[in-house]
């Protein structure tokens, strides 16, 4: 269903999993935001920081909020 949805939108291919929580979350990543608002608007979900991923051997965690009060980069 997500496949099909996403067919003619700016999906990356390549997509990555991490943890929160004991909980594991699926991250889609899109080139243009007009196509991740639609995609959060059919399926849910929230927005994702790659700043607040884990680097080198904990890449899979999400530190979710670290960043909360700053300005994303572009």
């Amino acid at each position: 269903m997500i496949d099909a949805f996403c067919a003619n939108l700016s999906l990356c291919p390549r997509g990555h999993n991490v943890t929160w929580e004991a909980e594991w979350y699926r991250v889609y990543c899109f080139a243009k935001q007009d196509d991740a608002e639609a995609f959060l608007e059919r399926f849910g979900g929230e927005w994702f920081d790659p700043r607040e991923r884990g680097r080198g051997h904990k890449w899979h965690f999400w530190y979710k909020g670290k960043f909360a009060n700053k300005p994303a980069r572009r």
